[in-house]
Protein backbone atom coordinates (compact mmCIF):
# COMPACT_ATOMS: atom_id res chain seq x y z
CA UNK A 1 0.00 0.00 0.00
CA UNK A 2 1.42 3.37 -1.01
CA UNK A 3 1.69 5.99 1.72
CA UNK A 4 1.86 9.74 1.11
CA UNK A 5 2.80 12.44 3.58
CA UNK A 6 1.43 15.85 2.69
CA UNK A 7 2.53 19.04 4.41
CA UNK A 8 1.12 22.47 3.72
CA UNK A 9 2.71 25.60 5.10
CA UNK A 10 3.30 29.29 4.49
CA UNK A 11 6.72 30.94 4.45
CA UNK A 12 6.93 34.60 5.44
CA UNK A 13 8.13 36.85 2.59
CA UNK A 14 11.29 37.83 4.47
CA UNK A 15 12.18 34.12 4.94
CA UNK A 16 11.67 33.03 1.30
CA UNK A 17 15.34 33.31 0.33
CA UNK A 18 16.51 31.27 3.33
CA UNK A 19 13.77 28.70 2.69
CA UNK A 20 14.79 28.24 -0.95
CA UNK A 21 18.42 27.72 0.12
CA UNK A 22 17.26 24.94 2.48
CA UNK A 23 15.19 23.35 -0.30
CA UNK A 24 18.23 23.35 -2.61
CA UNK A 25 20.29 21.66 0.12
CA UNK A 26 17.50 19.10 0.64
CA UNK A 27 17.43 18.29 -3.09
CA UNK A 28 21.22 17.91 -3.08
CA UNK A 29 21.04 15.68 0.02
CA UNK A 30 18.50 13.37 -1.64
CA UNK A 31 20.60 13.04 -4.81
CA UNK A 32 23.86 12.55 -2.89
CA UNK A 33 22.46 10.05 -0.37
CA UNK A 34 20.40 7.67 -2.50
CA UNK A 35 21.11 4.77 -0.14
CA UNK A 36 19.92 6.71 2.92
CA UNK A 37 16.81 7.84 1.02
CA UNK A 38 15.98 4.55 -0.69
CA UNK A 39 12.59 4.32 1.08
CA UNK A 40 11.58 7.70 -0.35
CA UNK A 41 9.87 6.81 -3.62
CA UNK A 42 9.24 10.40 -4.66
CA UNK A 43 9.24 13.94 -3.31
CA UNK A 44 7.52 16.97 -4.80
CA UNK A 45 7.19 20.59 -3.78
CA UNK A 46 4.42 22.80 -5.10
CA UNK A 47 4.26 26.57 -4.62
CA UNK A 48 0.94 28.35 -4.39
CA UNK A 49 1.06 31.16 -6.91
CA UNK A 50 -2.54 32.29 -7.30
CA UNK A 51 -5.21 32.82 -4.64
CA UNK A 52 -5.14 31.77 -1.02
CA UNK A 53 -1.97 32.27 1.00
CA UNK A 54 0.91 34.00 -0.70
CA UNK A 55 4.07 32.03 0.03
CA UNK A 56 2.11 28.80 0.50
CA UNK A 57 3.73 25.45 -0.26
CA UNK A 58 2.59 21.85 -0.45
CA UNK A 59 5.24 19.17 0.07
CA UNK A 60 4.41 15.56 -0.82
CA UNK A 61 6.52 12.48 -0.07
CA UNK A 62 5.70 9.00 -1.34
CA UNK A 63 6.62 5.69 0.30
CA UNK A 64 5.75 2.07 -0.49
CA UNK A 65 4.49 1.43 3.04
CA UNK A 66 4.12 2.90 6.49
CA UNK A 67 7.10 0.78 7.55
CA UNK A 68 9.22 2.47 4.84
CA UNK A 69 8.08 5.88 6.05
CA UNK A 70 9.07 5.05 9.64
CA UNK A 71 12.42 3.63 8.52
CA UNK A 72 13.15 6.74 6.44
CA UNK A 73 12.21 9.14 9.24
CA UNK A 74 14.23 7.22 11.83
CA UNK A 75 17.23 7.11 9.50
CA UNK A 76 17.37 10.81 8.66
CA UNK A 77 16.52 11.85 12.20
CA UNK A 78 19.91 10.53 13.33
CA UNK A 79 21.86 11.62 10.26
CA UNK A 80 24.17 14.53 11.12
CA UNK A 81 24.33 15.71 7.51
CA UNK A 82 20.54 15.86 7.27
CA UNK A 83 20.27 17.75 10.56
CA UNK A 84 22.78 20.27 9.22
CA UNK A 85 20.67 20.78 6.08
CA UNK A 86 17.61 21.67 8.16
CA UNK A 87 19.44 24.01 10.53
CA UNK A 88 20.94 26.20 7.85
Amino acid sequence: MTVFTVETYVIKPEKQEKYMAIIKKWETYIKKNKEKCKELKSWRLFAQVLGGNSGGYVEIREFDSLADFKKFMNGIEHDKEFCHVNQS
